[in-house]
C-alpha cells in the first residue's frame, strides 16, 4: 500500500536515480568523445558506429533496453 507521507521519499530517490544515470552517461560520452579526439584509431571505429546509431529511432533501442 502506498503511503502520501511516503511519496517525497520515493521522488527523491527516483531523483536520485535519475541524477545517477545521467552522470554515467555524461562520464560515459566524455571518455569516448577524448578517446575518439586523441587516438584516429579509435575514431575511425567510433564515428561510424554512431553514425549508424544516430540513424535509428529511439524506440528501437526500447527490446534491447528490456532484455538488459
Amino acid at each position: 500500500m502506498l503511503f502520501y507521507l511516503q511519496l517525497p521519499i520515493y521522488a527523491l530517490l527516483s531523483l536520485l536515480r535519475m541524477t545517477l544515470a545521467y552522470l554515467i552517461s555524461v562520464l560515459f560520452s566524455l571518455s569516448v568523445g577524448i578517446m575518439a579526439g586523441k587516438y584516429e584509431k579509435a575514431e575511425h571505429i567510433i564515428i561510424p558506429l554512431l553514425d549508424i546509431l544516430q540513424s535509428i529511432p529511439i524506440l528501437g533501442f526500447f527490446p534491447i533496453a528490456i532484455i538488459f
